[in-house]
């Protein structure tokens, strides 16, 4: 019965948990960014009102095939982290108690940091928004770049259309391996610090909000799961991925959605060589997969069927 409970929780943690993309302050300021884009930074095409409904309240981009499978992987996916995940995998609290046990028990306890507090929670928040972006760009960029993995991926890829549930649009295997990667990093950087600075480091700064996450989400975070065209110009682009730089990654052009695979920081892309900035002019992209089968990931069924059956087939062929 608890774990019932602990579902619908979960659902409704979509809304109001601020670690959540889709908390509701979060689509308001994206809402808010959205409509000041509209209002100012188009005023060469059709009328404000009319550009609300293309761009925001446009029914295809909200109803449909491709925006019903984004809700059913979501509630699907909640289902299967509080029934499968959570109860049988370590969290990342867990693992940073043990790293910082096993620290103490092999290298002894390190001399008492007797510091100020504000330096540790700074540096404890860079580290684990850098290390978290980093590792967030390196799962991202194997999913696009080993074969079996893609196959996995490839249902997120095949959104036709683009809403902030889209970000939740994941075969289980794939939101396994990034729930699998943020335990790992939170787990790796809480206990690490825990072991040398234990007494500065409280339960509110490691459950809080990181701050350099909390920016993005507040700073239009959801945009980059829509069709409003913001960039952030050239120069930035190179540093921050904008929701343009993200709706290139979408698009249908095999060689677009193998770019720009940065979370929050587009300086990894710069460095691994996947970087695209936005085309001056060009605003418009279609979205989904370069496969003729491609709407058969549209079906909630196939979503978590196909994978499966493509990497059988490529094994056999193989054989």
């Amino acid at each position: 019965m608890n774990q019932f409970n602990d579902f619908f929780a979960d659902l409704a943690d979509y809304f109001i948990d601020p670690t959540r993309k889709t908390y509701f302050l979060y689509l308001l300021s994206s809402l808010l960014i959205a409509v000041v884009y509209l209002l100012f930074m188009r005023p060469g095409e059709s009328g404000f009102a009319a550009r609300m409904r293309s761009y925001l309240f446009n029914r295809a981009h909200w109803t449909g095939a491709s925006p019903a499978n984004d809700y059913f992987l979501t509630v699907f996916n909640a289902c299967v982290r509080t029934f499968l995940i959570v109860p049988f995998f370590l969290s990342g609290l867990s693992l940073s108690y043990k790293l910082a046990g096993w620290l103490i028990i092999n290298f002894d306890s390190p001399l008492a940091y007797t510091g100020s507090k504000v330096p540790v929670v700074a540096g404890y928040t860079v580290c684990l928004w850098l290390l978290g972006d980093f590792s967030r760009f390196l799962l991202h960029y194997l999913a696009h770049r080993i074969k079996f993995l893609w196959e996995f991926h490839k249902v997120h890829h095949s959104a036709t259309v683009l809403n902030p549930f889209t970000l939740y649009r994941q075969h289980p295997v794939e939101m396994f391996l990034f729930h699998l990667r943020g335990s790992l990093v939170f787990g790796f950087v809480t206990g690490m610090f825990y072991y040398f600075f234990s007494g500065s480091l409280g339960i509110v700064e490691v459950l809080g909000v990181n701050a350099g996450r909390f920016v993005f989400l507040v700073a239009g975070s959801n945009l980059r799961h829509s069709h409003i065209p913001l960039s952030y110009g050239r120069w930035l682009e190179h540093i921050f991925i904008s929701p343009l730089q993200h709706q290139i990654h979408h698009s249908i052009d095999k060689h677009d959605h193998h770019k720009n695979m940065g979370s929050h920081l587009a300086v990894w892309d710069w460095m691994f060589g996947t970087l695209k900035t936005a085309e001056k002019g060009k605003q418009h992209y279609e979205f989904g997969i370069p496969d003729a089968k491609a709407d058969n990931f549209n079906s909630f069924a196939g979503s978590l069927w196909l994978p499966f059956r493509n990497i059988f087939r490529k094994l056999k062929s193989k054989a």
